[in-house]
């Protein structure tokens, strides 16, 4: 989650067009922290304009801060599944 791709990948599995793939720099060994920094930026700027949370930072990733990590995780998970329940796909809610 340090390097922000897989926050990126969850975002565009969220919103495909959230986030411009060509301004995203690929993973290698070794990875250079300004590309590091220009990823979770950018994914934090997605992630805002979808939540708008407050205190969520590119800084929150990079220093590892499990609390805000994992909130922005279940945000993304709940809205992920959420999209999921409709009447389409879960026919039984109808009867409810």
């Amino acid at each position: 989650m340090n390097d922000g791709l897989i926050l990126i990948k969850l975002l565009e599995m969220l919103q495909g067009d959230l986030i411009d793939m060509k301004r995203i720099n690929k993973y290698v060994e070794g990875m250079n922290p300004l590309y590091i920094k220009t990823n979770l930026c950018e994914a934090v700027e997605a992630f805002n304009k979808v939540f708008n949370l407050v205190g969520i930072s590119d800084t929150c990733f990079s220093h590892q801060n499990k609390t805000m990590v994992t909130s922005v995780l279940l945000n993304i998970v709940n809205r992920l599944n959420s999209e999921a329940i409709n009447i389409k796909r879960c026919p039984q809610l109808y009867r409810l």
